[in-house]
């Protein structure tokens, strides 16, 4: 699991997000740009895919994360 916090800007015509990394628990992500691919946008729910990320522990891999709102 990785945490991390910043800013973020939506592009729904081009189905991307780009985001600024503040910090992160993952040492190589502090300070990054991150553009990600939104998979699915709807008023309830988003799914993210990233790029390959070279983790030196775990190798390469592929971040996805999936939010959805609870209310």
């Amino acid at each position: 699991m990785i945490g991390y916090f910043g800013t973020y800007v939506v592009d729904e015509a081009a189905m991307t997000i780009a985001q600024h990394l503040e910090s992160s628990t993952f040492p190589g992500w502090v300070g990054y740009d991150r553009l990600g691919k939104i998979d699915l946008l709807t008023d309830d729910e988003a799914h993210l895919s990233g790029g390959l990320v070279h983790d030196p522990v775990n190798g390469d891999i592929y971040p996805r994360a999936h939010y959805k709102r609870v209310t």
